[in-house]
């Protein structure tokens, strides 16, 4: 196995970690779409982000996978409003619900993480004492 990957089981995506089914095929294995086409590297926190929105990728694949025509719950509603889906959601199957979901998460999650730190010129600030208080 390449470097950021592991043996999830099989028909599983094989990024480390990973609660999802190996869905597209990428050089030898099966990876989710999530983490297709991601390096090595980037692996670690696509799962980590996934993690952390576990509920609502469950909830999407869920309705993703409904039949034509279902209608979603109230609840699947309020959850893709709170992803801040926009448009006529009322009016959606639960399939398209679904999927406009997934597509909103996958962006979110292959997104990289916003640096929260101090930066450089920031610690060479602090070590000089100088923490921008007007004296």
């Amino acid at each position: 196995m390449s470097e950021g990957t592991t043996d999830n089981g099989p028909g599983m995506c094989p990024a480390y970690g990973c609660f999802m089914p190996g869905s597209i095929k990428s050089g030898q294995y099966w990876k989710c779409s999530f983490h297709h086409g991601s390096t090595a590297g980037e692996m670690a926190s696509i799962t980590a982000r996934m993690a952390n929105r576990r509920a609502q990728i469950e909830i999407a694949m869920r309705l993703a996978a409904s039949n034509y025509g279902v209608a979603p719950t109230a609840g699947d509603r309020k959850a893709a409003r709170e992803m801040g889906l926009k448009g006529d959601i009322e009016r959606w199957s639960a399939s398209r619900l679904g999927n406009a979901m997934l597509s909103r998460l996958r962006t979110e999650c292959r997104q990289p993480q916003h640096q929260t730190s101090a930066g450089p010129t920031d610690l060479r600030a602090a070590a000089a004492g100088d923490f921008g208080d007007a004296e």
